[in-house]
């Protein structure tokens, strides 16, 4: 497996693996073509495949969200972790743990952070960022009840 930066030949291919579920908005190309210019908008790629992606935000990085301005209001320098997805139809074991692992070769002494869904729970998710390490740290109660918590990992 490669891990490189996602590239516009990439984009369908990212919406794609996005629309296989239901923990993401129904995103199409032209919200991820802004992220272009990201230098952590990233795709693991399997035979000239890409089998996952991940879209990561610093504190550099200009981001209207509630999430990410809570984030920036107590973080001086972070990741943060936007979405990141693996194939769920023709998975490629160990895509979505080698992005982190880059991740986690990048960032020395600088925390990772992540949203995971509560209410509805993505059980999945949840242990998948429990077996790296990750800590809930904080929930955001939403008007429609969603509850989402934040997860964040020191390395």
């Amino acid at each position: 497996m490669v891990i490189r930066r996602a590239e516009e030949k990439d984009l369908d291919r990212i919406v794609e693996i996005n629309n296989q579920t239901d923990w993401f908005g129904g995103e199409q190309k032209d919200f991820f073509v802004q992220f272009l210019d990201n230098p952590l908008f990233l795709v693991s790629e399997s035979k000239n495949k890409v089998s996952a992606y991940t879209l990561i935000c610093d504190q550099d990085y200009n981001l209207d969200s509630d999430n990410y301005s809570f984030i920036k209001k107590h973080f001086n320098n972070f990741y943060y972790v936007i979405e990141i997805a693996a194939d769920i139809k023709y998975p490629i074991k160990g895509s979505a743990s080698q992005l982190y692992d880059y991740l986690f070769s990048i960032s020395e002494n600088t925390p990772i952070l992540g949203k995971i869904s509560l209410k509805p729970l993505n059980e999945k998710s949840v242990q998948f960022h429990k077996r790296r390490d990750f800590k809930l740290i904080h929930k955001f109660v939403y008007p429609d009840f969603q509850v989402c918590g934040l997860y964040m990992r020191w390395n």
